[in-house]
C-alpha cells in the first residue's frame, strides 16, 4: 500500500511525483499556461525530495476533511437501451449545444455483445486527486452539493485532473473546441441526465432533495414521506398516482406498502428505494432500488420491508419513486 498524505484545507502540503513530473511538462510548452502553474513547481521543488511509500512507489494524495459529496449517479446496464438521451440532456443544459462530445457522462453500447450498454460517470471520489492536481484552482469542491466541479472560466485546459483521474476512462473529458476540461457536476444537486433518462437505468445514491415530498401521517406513529420523479413524471404529473401509503410494524420489522397506479398510455418502469430514519433523523436502513413494471392503466402493489429487532426505533420513511418510459 502507498504511503497517504495529506492537505489540510485546501492548501497543497506535498505534491507526488506525478503531479510533479506533470507540472513540469507542462510548464515546458511555455506560455500562459506555464506561467499560470510556474508557483506550484516551484512549491514541488522544494518539498517533493524523497517523497515515497514504505514500498517505493510515490505517494498518493488525499484530503484531509474534505466536503464529501452528496453523492453520485448510478447506472443500471440491464434497463439502458443505449440511446444517450443523457448525453445529450448534458451537453444542452451545460453548453447549449446537442454534441455527446460535450457531456460529462457518457455511454458505450456493445454492439457485439449482447448490446449492453455501459455509463461512464464521475464517481465523485471522496480523495479527489483531480482537484488536488490542478493548478489554477479550477477544480474545486461544491459547497453545497460537494461535487467535484470545473470552473470552465478558470481551467486551462492543461488536463492534469483527466491524467489523474484514477478510474479508466478518465471521468474528465477535454473539450478540444473549448481548451477546457469538463466533468459530472450533479447539476446542483438535481442531475437533468437522471430525471430524462427514458427507461429509469440511471438513478441517484442519495434522495432527491430537490423534489417537494407528500407526507403520509399512518396508523403506527410513522410517517412516510414520499417522491415522485422521472421521465414520465417530467410530462405530465397526473400520469402517476401513488395511494393507499402505509408504514405498519410487526412480524419483526416495518412494512412499508403503497399502490403505483398508472395513467399513462404506455408501459413504464418504476423504481422504488426505501431509506429508515430515526426520530433525531439517523439513517437506520435503506433499501435496494427494487423496479417495478406497469402496463397502461395499470396498478402495482410496492411492498418494502426492514427486519429490524427494535421497530419502535423507526419514526419516518423516506420512498423515491422515479418513473421512465420504456422505450421501444
Amino acid at each position: 500500500m502507498s504511503t497517504t498524505e495529506l492537505f489540510e484545507g485546501n492548501q497543497l502540503s506535498e505534491v507526488s511525483r506525478r503531479s510533479f513530473l506533470g507540472l513540469g511538462a507542462l510548464a515546458a510548452v511555455g506560455g500562459v499556461a506555464a506561467a499560470a502553474v510556474a508557483p506550484k513547481i516551484a512549491e514541488a521543488a522544494e518539498t517533493e525530495s524523497d517523497k515515497v511509500g514504505e514500498d517505493g512507489q510515490a505517494v498518493v494524495k488525499v484530503w484531509d476533511g474534505i466536503q464529501l459529496s452528496k453523492g453520485h449517479i448510478i447506472h443500471d446496464p440491464s434497463l439502458c437501451c443505449g440511446c444517450k438521451q443523457c448525453e445529450i440532456t448534458c451537453s444542452i443544459s451545460h453548453w447549449g449545444v446537442m454534441n455527446e462530445l460535450y457531456s460529462g457522462i457518457r455511454i458505450k453500447t456493445d454492439l457485439l455483445g449482447g448490446y449492453i450498454s455501459e455509463a461512464f460517470v464521475c464517481k465523485q471520489c471522496a480523495g479527489p486527486e483531480c482537484v488536488a492536481v490542478c493548478p489554477t484552482g479550477a477544480l474545486h469542491v461544491d459547497k453545497e452539493t460537494g461535487a467535484r466541479v470545473i470552473d470552465k472560466d478558470v481551467c486551462i485546459g492543461c488536463q492534469l485532473c483527466l491524467n489523474a483521474c484514477p478510474v479508466a476512462p478518465s471521468r474528465i473529458r477535454y473539450i478540444d473546441r473549448e481548451n477546457v476540461c469538463f466533468k459530472c457536476d450533479l447539476c446542483g444537486g438535481d442531475p437533468k441526465c437522471v430525471k430524462q433518462c427514458p427507461t429509469v437505468a440511471l438513478s441517484c445514491s442519495w434522495i432527491s432533495a430537490a423534489a417537494d415530498p407528500t407526507i403520509v401521517h399512518t396508523d403506527s406513529g410513522i410517517t412516510v414521506q414520499y417522491v415522485l420523479t422521472g421521465a414520465v413524471l417530467a410530462l405530465s404529473k397526473d400520469y402517476v398516482i401513488l395511494d393507499e401509503v402505509d408504514a405498519i410494524i410487526g412480524n419483526g420489522g416495518v412494512t412499508v406498502k403503497a399502490d403505483l397506479t398508472s395513467m399513462y398510455t404506455q408501459p413504464f418502469t418504476a423504481k422504488v428505494k426505501c431509506s429508515y430514519f430515526s426520530q433525531s433523523g439517523e439513517t437506520l436502513n435503506f433499501s435496494e432500488r427494487l423496479s417495478y413494471d406497469l402496463g397502461t392503466y395499470d396498478t402495482v402493489n410496492i411492498v418494502d420491508f426492514f427486519e429490524t429487532a427494535h421497530p419502535e426505533e423507526v419514526a419516518s420513511v423516506r420512498m423515491e419513486v422515479m418513473c421512465g418510459k420504456i422505450a421501444g
